[in-house]
């Protein structure tokens, strides 16, 4: 059975089919996709707003495509060798493992399906795809909007990834758990009115009963991906990538 979500319109009440694919292949994300193009508006607000709008189209073809279930290799690595922590890593540079793995996950979730398909799984599946991932996913969709606008301000989204870069969210599960109190409490800057109820709503259903299953089970696992997902809901992630 398909899972119902609520269509990302500003008023959030349309109801639309995407994939259920956290039950289903043990697979990792990848396929490949269309050009899109998106204009930018000089008022950040007023971006979001027109990007929740057109989410509703977005969803509503997703029920057609099978390009999700095309996939190979995840991204996930949890060594100290290996990610921000690491000399290695180089965030921002040309060379460099971060600018590898960049540009291997650009490459997986080029497709809005996928993208779509991918976003479910970080609500309910740590198996599929790994906290590592999630957060590379996150970076680059933080770099994406402050290029346009769109990420809060410098006391946004933008300061969050500046911590990201200076490793100060790795190590141990203190520093973990700052990240998710970090992205939580900048949520509202995202939602005209700081309403987070809809956005809220549609990561439940996106979810469903393997989310709860999540939260039973392993409740820090679940909050820290209960909330990214709601910041890549409203960084338009499916709609404009990455």
């Amino acid at each position: 059975m398909p899972v119902l979500v609520f269509g990302l319109s500003t008023n959030l009440c349309l109801k639309h089919s995407v994939p259920k694919l956290c039950l289903d292949e043990r697979r990792p994300f990848f396929g490949p996709s269309p050009k899109q193009a998106f204009g930018v508006s000089p008022h950040p607000r007023k971006a979001l707003t027109a990007g929740i709008q057109r989410s509703s189209n977005t969803v509503r073809t997703l029920k057609h495509s099978t390009r999700a279930s095309n996939m190979n290799q995840s991204i996930s690595d949890s060594s100290q060798a290996y990610g921000w922590g690491s000399p290695n890593w180089k965030w921002g540079y040309a060379v460099g493992d971060a600018h590898d793995a960049a540009a291997k996950v650009r490459s997986q979730l080029r497709a809005p399906a996928v993208r779509a398909g991918w976003l479910q799984a970080v609500t309910c599946d740590p198996k599929r795809v790994s906290w590592f991932e999630i957060k590379l996913v996150l970076a680059l969709a933080w770099q994406r909007a402050a290029r346009e606008g769109r990420d809060g301000g410098p006391n946004g989204f933008r300061a969050v990834m500046e911590n990201m870069r200076l490793a100060q969210y790795e190590g141990n599960d203190e520093a973990d758990a700052k990240l998710v109190q970090d992205m939580d409490v900048r949520l509202p800057m995202l939602v005209d009115g700081g309403d987070l109820s809809g956005v809220q709503g549609i990561v439940q259903d996106l979810g469903g009963s393997s989310a709860l299953k999540l939260q039973q089970t392993d409740v820090v696992e679940f909050r820290r991906r209960y909330v990214a997902a709601q910041v890549l809901i409203l960084l338009e992630f499916v709609e404009v990538g990455l």
